[in-house]
């Protein structure tokens, strides 16, 4: 009979959070994406809700196209830093060493995405306000 394999926590936890990062950051480019084209209005579900982004259609839409390079840079990192999380969780069944990068790379995601998420904001916010810089 084999051997059997204990697996680090920390590992599971980065094999848990690496799908979750991805889709965060996909979300959050396709939301800003699909309400930066004329006709989108404000609404009380997704996009940047600022008071400034909800002040008129215009506004919405003005701050969601200023918004789109950071979500589309948010999403881009969100999806590298998932992957590498990914790879090396499942890379830590050989190596047990790097069970805790792997963690310290989802988390790592996290925060890149989160603070991402927070520019985007802010980038739709000041443009929705006139502002352009």
């Amino acid at each position: 009979m084999g051997t059997v394999r204990r697996v680090d926590e920390s590992a599971v936890i980065a094999l848990s959070l690496a799908p979750a990062l991805a889709v965060v950051g996909v979300l959050t480019w396709s939301v800003t994406k699909s309400n930066a084209h004329d006709g989108s209005v404000p609404n009380n579900v997704a996009g940047m809700r600022t008071r400034a982004t909800k002040s008129s259609p215009e506004a919405w839409v003005r701050g969601h196209r200023a918004a789109v390079p950071a979500a589309t840079s948010t999403m881009r990192l969100g999806v590298v830093l998932a992957v590498a999380a990914l790879a090396l969780s499942l890379g830590s069944l050989a190596l047990p060493q790097i069970a805790v990068l792997a963690l310290v790379v989802a988390i790592v995601g996290f925060v890149v995405v989160v603070g991402g998420c927070l520019y985007a904001c802010l980038m739709a916010d000041r443009a929705a306000r006139g502002q352009t810089t």
